[in-house]
């Protein structure tokens, strides 16, 4: 029985996070099937994507592959026990099209038991962040994306690219070649073909598991939890969700972070952190909140400013900003805690029942020092009517600018509760907003739960409507402050999303 679970065991190569379109695994007994996200991914499957589908996975070593529109490639060998003990192995097949991978824990050690086969070379790695891509010979008449051959572009770490007649060595933003007509050794091309996807650096190393730096400093390790700190807290199951998220952010958004340059300034929110905000897309806002405590698996990545860069969760990510360019911000001090505002002009929004998508603007308002639990049972009352901060809003006619004020009285005790919510917004298109809370509503509910309607809506000339709201108590023990995200939409279907903050 333990040799049958065993076998079994190393069978299953990974797991469908994503699909699109077209997109389907036929098993090695020929039967096809419609990928969908959680579908097991086998040694001896293929996987097949049309001229418009996709499909991304998470492997059984912590790797990811993000297939692309039409491909066909099959899981020659896959063999992955845990550990590494040179049994572990994986063999992709490609036959056409290609994909993009941050490679797992296979091939780091035993670099020669990773292996990319096309009909025409064979791609290995030396630890990477890579994109292979197959061009078959046309058929008469069939138009072709570039000349027919393997290619492969090299986007961290490095790779080789071989055939019978030589080997090309390739490092971070090099694209090798391997043609299909015989007789042509590999080489180096001096750009990236146009068809390939010219990605900028990504999010994190290759590989956090204790490899040494060429010039013999720190493991790539060490600088990593030193970053990370105690958002893990001695916990390696957090650890490798944190592995899991940036690799996955790698994949899906892209990005331009790099863990192992300090000029990045890039560090990891930690307990106390707190933010709201919500994304923009097709016409639709989405806002909500997320706070860091101690069992928290939300992980936030800060950048120079501590604004908000990536947020994710055990799930996947939420938002990465890519490169989308900051284009509203500012900054304030409730008491003597920071808080930081803005709107990002783009990035990649997620959704685990969608997967990625674009995000036309995605607006936050954040703090290091949110008021905790303990804090908010504190017997007492506070009203929050100066408004010090808000991000510009966000409206269905693609307008970003107005103002915002708000006014929030809350209880604290056993059951902290909003006793009043008042918003008043003038957007960007002249239009005069008003939103009230009916009744009260706890804090812990306003908190956590994003998207439910609380508030009742009135727009001036465009109707009346709904509205939700959430946010969070901040200032510590002090409870000098609040921070608030809003989406307000009238049955007429015009809409306003922002953030605000009040002392």
């Amino acid at each position: 029985m333990v040799a049958v679970m065993q076998q079994a065991h190393a069978a299953q190569a990974g797991t469908v996070i994503f699909a699109n379109g077209e997109a389907q695994i036929i098993g090695a007994d020929g039967k096809a099937r419609n990928a969908a996200r959680g579908d097991i991914v086998n040694e001896g499957d293929t996987l097949v994507t049309g001229q418009a589908g996709a499909m991304q996975l998470r492997m059984a070593d912590d790797g990811f592959i993000a297939v692309r529109p039409d491909t066909r490639m099959t899981v020659q060998n896959f063999n992955w026990n845990g550990k590494e003990d040179g049994s572990e192995r994986s063999v992709m097949s490609l036959v056409r099209g290609g994909f993009r991978t941050i490679t797992g824990v296979i091939g780091k050690r035993n670099k020669e038991n990773y292996l990319v086969r096309t009909p025409v070379a064979t791609i290995g790695i030396r630890g990477t962040d890579h994109e292979p891509h197959y061009i078959a010979p046309p058929a008469p008449g069939e138009p072709v994306i570039g000349e027919p051959g393997a290619y492969n572009k090299v986007n961290v770490g490095s790779t080789f690219i071989a055939n019978a007649l030589g080997t090309v060595e390739l490092g971070p933003n090099e694209t090798g070649f391997a043609s299909a007509i015989p007789g042509k050794p590999p080489l180096r091309l001096s750009s990236v073909p146009g068809f390939m996807r010219n990605a900028p650096t990504p999010i994190g190393p290759p590989d956090l598991r204790g490899l040494r730096d060429d010039d013999g400093g720190p493991t790539r390790r060490e600088i990593f939890m030193d970053r990370v700190g105690d958002w893990i807290d001695g916990d390696e199951q957090r650890a490798r969700l944190v592995r899991m998220l940036l690799r996955y952010a790698v994949i899906v958004s892209g990005g331009e972070f790099d863990l192992n340059n300090p000029a990045s300034n890039l560090s990891v929110a930690q307990r106390g952190y707190a933010a709201v905000g919500g994304l923009y897309a097709f016409g639709v806002p989405n806002s909500g909140g997320t706070a860091i405590g101690p069992n928290s698996n939300t992980l936030v990545l800060l950048g120079g400013q501590n604004n908000p860069l990536f947020i994710a969760d055990a799930s996947g990510f939420r938002y990465a900003r890519g490169v989308a360019p900051l284009i509203d911000s500012g900054s304030a001090l409730i008491g003597a805690t920071p808080v930081n505002w803005g709107i990002y002009g783009g990035g990649t929004g997620f959704k685990p029942e969608t997967g990625a998508f674009p995000v036309q603007a995605f607006h936050f308002m954040s703090t290091p020092n949110v008021t905790s639990i303990a804090d908010l049972q504190v017997p007492g009352s506070a009203s929050f009517s100066t408004t010090v901060g808000f991000t510009k809003s966000i409206n269905n006619l693609g307008a970003i600018g107005g103002t915002a004020s708000l006014s929030v009285s809350l209880t604290f005790g056993a059951i902290p509760t909003v006793t009043a919510y008042t918003l008043n917004v003038l957007d960007g298109s002249g239009r005069s907003w008003v939103a009230n809370m009916p009744g009260t509503q706890t804090l812990l509910s306003f908190a956590s739960a994003p998207g439910t309607p609380n508030l009742v809506v009135s727009c001036t000339p465009c109707g009346v409507g709904v509205g939700s709201a959430t946010g969070f108590v901040i200032g510590g023990a002090a409870r000098n402050g609040l921070i608030s995200s809003y989406d307000l939409k009238t049955f007429s279907n015009a809409t306003v999303s922002g953030s605000v903050a009040v002392k």
